[in-house]
C-alpha cells in the first residue's frame, strides 16, 4: 500500500524572534540551566558541547582552539543563528577574540559571536566603568591573562583575587 501525500503547513518554528547558539564546555554545569531561566517569548537557545580537559591550565584551554570549529558545526547552519557565544571566559581570553570568532564563523559565516570576557568589557564600556576588581576561580597562571585583557581593553584593574582552583569540575560549581 502506497501512502497518500497529505498537505501541510509550517509555523514560524522555535526562536522566530531570535535563535542564539551557545558552545558550552563538556564539564559545564550551569550555562544551560541559567539560559532556561531566561524566558523571552520567541527567543530560543541552542547548545553544542566542546570537549575540554578537567584541569584548567593555559595549555588545556588553548587546546580547545582546534575543537571550536567542530563544536560550532554541530549548531545547524539551517537554524540561521542571530548570534553564537562561546561560554568560556578563560579559553576565549587565551585563544583570542578574533580566533574564537573565526572558528565559529567557519561554520556560521557572518553570524555575530561573543564570549564572556568580550561581553564583560562591552558592558563596562556601556556603563562607563573604568576601574574594576577581578575575582576568578582560576589558578594564577590562568588569571594573569584575564587581568592583562582587561588592562589592554582600557580598564584599570584595582584588585585581583582568586580561589586558585585547577579543577574545572570544581570551578563550575564555585
Amino acid at each position: 500500500m502506497t501512502p497518500e501525500k497529505v498537505e501541510f503547513e509550517t509555523d514560524e518554528g522555535f526562536g522566530h524572534k531570535a535563535r542564539i547558539g551557545l558552545i558550552v564546555l563538556e564539564t559545564d554545569q550551569t550555562v544551560e540551566a541559567e539560559m532556561r531561566q531566561i524566558r523571552i517569548p520567541g527567543v530560543d537557545w541552542y547548545h553544542s558541547r566542546i570537549p575540554n580537559d578537567s584541569e584548567v591550565t593555559p595549555t588545556t584551554l588553548t587546546d580547545m582552539k582546534q575543537r571550536l570549529p567542530i563544536a560550532a558545526s554541530l549548531l545547524p547552519e539551517e537554524f540561521s543563528f542571530d548570534a553564537i557565544g562561546y561560554c568560556c571566559t578563560s579559553a576565549a581570553t587565551l585563544i583570542g577574540e578574533e580566533a574564537v570568532a573565526e572558528a565559529i564563523q567557519s561554520s556560521h559565516p557572518g553570524v555575530p559571536c561573543s564570549n564572556p570576557i568580550t561581553a564583560a568589557v562591552a558592558s563596562f564600556q556601556a556603563l562607563e566603568v573604568t576601574r574594576i576588581s577581578v575575582l576568578t576561580p582560576y589558578t594564577a597562571e590562568v588569571t594573569a591573562p584575564i587581568i592583562d585583557f582587561f588592562n589592554d581593553s582600557g580598564l584599570e584593574v584595582e584588585k585581583v583575587a582568586s580561589f586558585l582552583e585547577p579543577s574545572d569540575y570544581v570551578v563550575a560549581r564555585i
